[in-house]
């Protein structure tokens, strides 16, 4: 899927429903408590994941021109799972990363619907 098609498929609550779905249950193993989405790509799906794993979910936004967890608390050990639409460079997701090492949190995996990038994470994309 190219980013047109996943803006496209974030706009129908149906396809997001069938989308985090398959997410989940490529991730469910992991068991993570909390998953965290950098804004605002994704938002929609990290809510809907965090939704079907029966996890919090919270969300990464800018600050100072980069993105941090700003809102929320991570505790130390909280198994935290980054789920986002779209990964070209991973820049988001480093950013996220950071804000996350920081709280001495534990994170499990990261998951998005299309991309690669070689993580030293497990990492899971649908496409």
């Amino acid at each position: 899927m190219n980013k047109a098609e996943i803006t496209e498929a974030l706009e129908q609550p149906l396809l997001v429903n069938q989308l985090a779905s398959k997410l989940a249950s490529l991730t469910r193993h992991l068991r993570a408590q909390t998953v965290v989405a950098p804004a605002l790509g994704g938002l929609v799906i990290g809510a809907a994941v965090a939704r079907e794993l029966g996890a919090r979910f919270i969300y990464a936004e800018k600050e100072n021109d980069t993105l941090a967890i700003r809102r929320f608390k991570l505790t130390p050990g909280e198994r935290i799972l980054i789920v986002d639409d779209i990964i070209r460079t991973g820049c988001r997701v480093q950013q996220v990363i950071k804000s996350i090492k920081v709280t001495q949190a534990q994170l499990v995996g990261i998951s998005v619907i299309t991309g690669k990038v070689n993580w030293q994470t497990p990492f899971f994309s649908l496409f």
